[in-house]
Parts: structure tokens; C-alpha cells; sequence
């Protein structure tokens, strides 16, 4: 039986939630599998509109309240225009047109360095995409989830579902 609402198909390594669907019982139960089910919907959505930086723009909108990555799931066109807006912030970020991000960028280039490290071992192929998707966070909380072993631990697993789930999606049309 599946743990899963009937509008949420699911498998061993996915979970699809169709737009439009209403997701409103997924929020009366906050287990990390639920979020872990949000992430990977929204990891499978965000892949059909932004392929080169999925994970990258899945990981910026998953910081958002869970209210509106839910509305995000269920409005494409709020969607296609908070992954167009992700996107831009991303690329900005990289190529450095951001003020005074040269000392946060440093702090989190040494960072990733750090995490990169720590999964090379045992995700030897997905290190580099996993730690891009963990760059993701806010600076303070990478550094906490480095201090921690069981958070690492979490983040990892739920980014590694995330990007495996990602595998598994036909090519759009």
C-alpha cells in the first residue's frame, strides 16, 4: 500500500504530483517524507520548464515556506515564473554581479570544498551535483549542517532522492 495520496504517483526513487492537484492533505502530515515528497515533485516540475539548472534552482525554491512551494505545484504559471526568477538570481550569483558577495562567496566556495570532500568517497560521480545542490542553502545553515553528522547526513540522503528521482524523468518534448 502506498504511503501516498492517491493524486501523488509514486515509485521506489519518484514521486509525481500532478498540477493543479490539490495538496493541501500532503500539509496535514509534516514528516520528512512528505518533504521529501514536496522536493521531489518540485525537483520533477522544475526539470520539464529548466533542465541545465534544476537542481540548482529546485534547491533555491525549496527554501521558500511550504505554502508556496505548494502553490507553486498547483500554479505552472507561478511556477514557470519563480524558476525563470531563480534562474536569473543563480546566474547572477555565479557570475559574481552581486555587491558584496566576494566574502560570501569565498566563505562558501571553502564550504563547498568542505562537502565535496566529505561525499567524494562515497558518491564519487554525484559529489560535484550534491554539493552544488547543498550550496544551495543559506551560509549559516551549510555551517551547521557540516557541524552536525546527522543533519549532513539527512541533506544528503534528501538531496540524493532529489536528483535520482531527476534520473528517472523522460526527456520533455
Amino acid at each position: 500500500m502506498s504511503r501516498f495520496p492517491r493524486h501523488v504517483r509514486s515509485s521506489a526513487n519518484t514521486c509525481v504530483l500532478r498540477f493543479g492537484t490539490s495538496i493541501q492533505p500532503l500539509l496535514t502530515k509534516q514528516t520528512p517524507e512528505v518533504r521529501e515528497s514536496l522536493g521531489v515533485a518540485l525537483f520533477q516540475a522544475v526539470s520539464q520548464l529548466e533542465q541545465e539548472l534544476c537542481a540548482q534552482v529546485t534547491g533555491m525554491l525549496l527554501e521558500l515556506p511550504v505554502s508556496s512551494v505548494t502553490r507553486l505545484l498547483s500554479d505552472r504559471n507561478l511556477l514557470m515564473e519563480a524558476v525563470k526568477k531563480s534562474r536569473e538570481e543563480y546566474l547572477n550569483f555565479i557570475q559574481g554581479k552581486e555587491g558584496s558577495t566576494s566574502t560570501l562567496s569565498r566563505e562558501k566556495e571553502e564550504v563547498g570544498e568542505v562537502i565535496y570532500e566529505k561525499l567524494v568517497d562515497t558518491y564519487p560521480t554525484e559529489a560535484p551535483k550534491l554539493t552544488g545542490m547543498l550550496l544551495q542553502m543559506e551560509y549559516k545553515d551549510l555551517v551547521r549542517v557540516i557541524a552536525e553528522p546527522d543533519l549532513f547526513r539527512k541533506k544528503v540522503e534528501l538531496a540524493l532522492s532529489v536528483l535520482r528521482a531527476g534520473r528517472d524523468l523522460p526527456s520533455p518534448v
